[in-house]
């Protein structure tokens, strides 16, 4: 049995200290590699994790920005389908009315439908040959799918409801799918990914790259994907064959974003990670292990030292100094020669320690009384306070009394005292943490009238009894005066800022908001009822309020920017952001305070003027270019100066009749009845009887009715001068109508002259033949025959009514 026993402690040798140092070294590095391998995989994970919620935030993005696109043909659409011309059924005037508003917003042109989806109007930038059928097959759909135009190539269309009585049902804005196609490509996204804009029909709208691919059907795993669910993150093949991860989305009008990089793209940098860190974690195990091999041979070698010096201390010999390379050996050896030297210094130092204590004692009472500090001790058996002078002044209790518990608890304010009674029971029960702390008021002297006190103690107890209870109490008045004021100014700035009818707000030095006043209900808040400005700025103007913001940041000068914020009902509104930087005692920004102030009205009077100078500088370049050719002309058939200046003042005065009528129906158009009886005025009493009108009622263009009515001013002063006014029996018939010629709508008008003096054909032309003949013929297309009949002059001019 004790030979067995031999044997086992004979194969249980200690290790070297060699050895110890290799197994550390394993124990170590092994984990350490392990867990670096984890971290790599979760980084790795969270790296793909990332990007694919940086893809979902892009198809969101997207989506949100074709949805503004859309917004901006269905606004228009909207405007447009208020017309009064479209209710009155006037199609060629409310062509002409659309014709200057589509360019602004890129569209193509717009149609018109009725109720059962025939085409009522078109603009003339849209023909009849453009689409397969002329009926509109979407219905009240708001976007139609993706369809292929004969001549525009492949375009939607944005359907209205007209709501105003009339013919028409639906009005459709023709919007080509190259605009959704630049939108993506503005994005700049990277050249590797696969962005794509599918309709109702799972047909790609636009598609990057491969834009050619518009109008085709999108790959069938997507659309099994879509029609899942309308938003989402998988694995899909590409129409190209390629494994992508892509996230889509719906977009608020019911068409499809998705965003999707290609799986290898995704995996490259994970492989040579993973290559790359198992070499290197390799090659740190090897070089750990030889690291360690020949550190544990070199402290093997000097632990002899420690062991010498170790046997001289047993010996009560001096402790050889001696170096051995090592730090902790070093210390180890001068411990065990300066341990004789501690015990003989032990009693010295205890004796030094009593006598720091005593001095500490004398500093903290003195400390105590500089501070106004009153410690006391508390008996809860007997109810005496044992205290000391500063305890009795604060209490207004004379020198010589014993101070009970009881005569203090008197003299605090009936509200806080039964708070008091209810905190000492707690701080005195044997289970609680013997701690009491509170704040409350007590009466004093009629002088000292009443003070806010501040305790805090501590409960000792022997054998589950309260014994003692050591404390301290100060007087706190003036803190808490000091707090009440500094809550009254809060109150009013608080009061100040709701009243005030701007958005007011405070960030912290990083452009945090931390404050807002009540006028935040007026804009949009998430679910907290928190603002974030990055989600209240227009994505248009936020890149400009960044880089202001930034600017002000670092050079510390005030900040002050126009842009746009969305309000509660989600319309954005134009506001002045202006903010003043509030800095400490070193100089250092610690807060902003800012408002916002609604502009919007202005900013709209703004664009309003500007438009309206604009159509004023517009119209009063052509009207000059019209004066200029009267006095041209007039001067060439003038033979005199008072013959000049009669002429001149008559065609003037005609086409200020015309400007007139023009600006009273602020340049819509003017009525052709309305034009020729205010044209042929000065012969009112002539009219019903030797000049006749007539004609349907028809609306004429602002530049179409300032040179008709030139024309019949001219026609009146001929037939005045030489024609049929110029005698006491001649007529004139002054007649219009709408005629159809080879399936093409004619605007006729006539001047028929009869009764008057012989007629003769003029030996030369002047102004007034410029006027009748070409200038109507040059601006509205117009066929005009002069003719010098027997019986009398007759002027006629045919042209297609959409002119």
């Amino acid at each position: 049995m004790l030979e067995l026993e031999g044997e086992q402690v004979a194969r249980r040798q200690p290790l070297t200290l060699a050895a110890h140092l290799l197994l550390l070294t394993m124990a170590v590095a092994i984990p350490i590699v392990a867990l670096a391998f984890f971290v790599l995989n979760h980084a790795i994970e969270a790296q793909r994790s990332s990007i694919r919620e940086g893809l979902a935030s892009h198809a969101r993005s997207l989506a949100n920005l074709v949805s503004s696109r859309v917004d901006d043909f269905v606004i228009a659409g909207r405007v447009l389908a208020q017309s009064k011309l479209l209710a009155a059924g006037d199609y060629p005037a409310f062509n002409l009315q659309a014709g200057p508003i589509l360019p602004g917003i890129a569209a193509l042109g717009v149609e018109v439908f009725d109720k059962e989806s025939k085409v009522l109007s078109a603009t003339s930038s849209i023909s009849a040959g453009d689409f397969p059928q002329r009926s509109n097959p979407d219905g009240p759909r708001l976007l139609s799918d993706v369809m292929q135009g004969r001549r525009i190539g492949h375009i939607v269309r944005v359907n209205i409801p007209v709501e105003q009585v009339g013919a028409a049902s639906i009005l459709s804005v023709i919007v080509a799918t190259a605009e959704f196609q630049k939108l993506i490509e503005r994005q700049a996204y990277d050249k590797e990914w696969v962005i794509g804009l599918l309709d109702s029909s799972m047909n790609f709208v636009a598609r990057t790259p491969e834009g050619t691919r518009v109008g085709t059907p999108a790959s069938k795993e997507w659309q099994a994907a879509v029609r899942s669910s309308p938003q989402g993150l998988q694995e899909i093949m590409t129409l190209e064959n390629e494994r992508t991860i892509t996230a889509y989305t719906q977009t608020a009008h019911g068409w499809i974003v998705g965003v999707a990089v290609p799986v290898r793209v995704l995996d490259a940098p994970v492989q040579a990670s993973r290559q790359q860190f198992a070499f290197t974690a390799l090659l740190s195990l090897l070089a750990s292990l030889l690291i360690a091999v020949l550190v544990g041979k070199r402290l093997t070698a000097k632990a002899a030292i420690i062991e010498n010096a170790a046997r001289s201390l047993s010996l009560d010999r001096e402790v050889p100094i001696e170096t051995t390379g090592v730090v902790e050996y070093d210390k180890l050896v001068a411990s065990l020669r300066e341990s004789a030297q501690l015990l003989s210094l032990r009693k010295t130092e205890r004796d030094t320690f009593e006598q720091s204590q005593l001095l500490s004692g004398r500093m903290l009472e003195a400390a105590l009384d500089v501070v106004e500090i009153a410690v006391y001790q508390w008996n809860p058996q007997t109810d005496i306070v044992d205290c000391g002078p500063q305890f009795r002044k604060l209490w207004d209790i004379p020198d010589d009394a014993t101070v009970y518990s009881r005569q203090l608890m008197r003299k605090i304010v009936g509200e806080d005292r039964a708070m008091i009674q209810r905190e000492i029971l707690r701080a005195l029960a044997p289970t609680g943490d013997g701690l009491f702390s509170a704040e409350f008021r007590v009466d004093l002297s009629r002088e000292r009238g009443e003070r806010w006190f501040y305790c805090r103690s501590r409960t000792e107890f022997e054998n589950g009894r309260a014994v003692c209870v050591i404390g301290a109490a100060r007087d706190v008045t003036e803190r808490r005066q000091r707090e009440a004021e500094l809550e009254s100014q809060r109150q009013e700035l608080r009061t100040m800022a709701n009243a005030m009818p701007q958005l007011v707000w405070v960030a912290d030095p990083s452009g945090n908001l931390v404050y807002f006043n009540e006028n935040r209900a007026f804009y949009r808040n998430d679910e907290r009822g928190l603002m974030d400005w990055a989600a209240m700025i227009h994505p248009d103007d936020l890149a400009g309020t960044t880089s202001e913001w930034q600017r002000a940041v670092e050079t510390g000068q005030p900040y002050s920017y126009e842009h746009r914020l969305i309000l509660a009902d989600g319309a954005y509104a134009w506001h002045l952001s202006r903010a003043l930087p509030t800095r400490n005692e070193r100089g250092e920004i610690v807060r902003w305070h800012g408002t916002a102030t609604n502009i919007h009205e202005h900013k709209l009077r703004e664009e309003h003027i500007r438009v309206l100078l604009a159509e004023v500088n517009h119209r009063s370049k052509n009207l000059l270019a019209v004066v200029q050719a009267i006095v041209r002309q007039t001067a060439k058939s003038a033979t005199s100066t008072d013959e000049f200046a009669e002429k001149f003042n008559a065609r003037v005065k005609a086409l200020a009749t015309s400007q007139e009528l023009i600006t009273a129906q602020n340049w819509r158009g003017v009525r052709i009845s309305d034009l020729a009886r205010s044209q042929l005025d000065h012969y009112s009493e002539l009219i019903g009887s030797r000049m006749y009108i007539d004609g349907p009622d028809l609306l004429l263009g602002p530049e179409v009715a300032q040179a008709l009515g030139m024309a019949l001013h001219e026609l009146s002063t001929n037939a005045s001068k030489h024609g049929s006014l110029s005698n006491a029996s001649g007529k004139v018939d002054v007649n219009w109508s709408v005629e159809s010629r080879e399936g093409i709508q004619m605007f006729v008008i006539s001047w028929v002259e009869s009764g008057g003096p012989p007629v003769r054909l003029p030996e030369r032309t002047g102004f007034g033949s410029f006027v009748i003949d070409r200038m109507l013929s040059g601006r509205l297309g117009a066929e005009i025959k002069s003719s010098y009949e027997p019986q009398g002059f007759v002027w006629t001019l045919s042209a297609p009514l959409e002119n």
